[in-house]
């Protein structure tokens, strides 16, 4: 279940990666920080770089489908816990749900199925007690 969780969690983390670099370079209409890359620095919130948000929970995810062929439980938590934030990310930009949506919801399904195969591999791993 290692390879699965594996292989799962490099789709997860590829698709979020080139999904955040994707919109960034097409210039969609998703929010001060889609058309200016530079809004952040320029206003000093760093909230408004979405795809640069987005960037980084794929390399948190990438991160954890690497910590997964060792430590089935925290690289469980990287997996899962980017794809988490990036739902939240989704939500909470009311606008533009959609535009988000279809750059995130293939990272998210990839993510929660490699936290599945982690957790079962963990499963498997624990011994009861007694």
């Amino acid at each position: 279940m290692r390879s699965v969780a594996f292989a799962a969690g490099v789709v997860g983390g590829v698709a979020a990666v080139l999904g955040g670099v994707l919109v960034a370079l097409s210039h969609a209409r998703i929010g001060k920080g889609w058309t200016d890359p530079f809004y952040w620095l320029n206003n000093g919130n760093a909230k408004y770089m979405v795809a640069l948000i987005l960037v980084t929970l794929g390399a948190l995810v990438l991160f954890g489908a690497t910590l997964v062929r060792r430590d089935a439980l925290w690289g469980g938590l990287f997996l899962v816990a980017p794809a988490i934030v990036g739902l939240v990310l989704v939500y909470c930009n009311v606008n533009y749900r959609l535009q988000l949506l279809w750059v995130w919801a293939l990272p998210t399904v990839f993510c929660w199925l490699a936290g599945i195969a982690a957790g079962y591999q963990l499963y498997r791993e624990v011994e009861p007690e007694g």
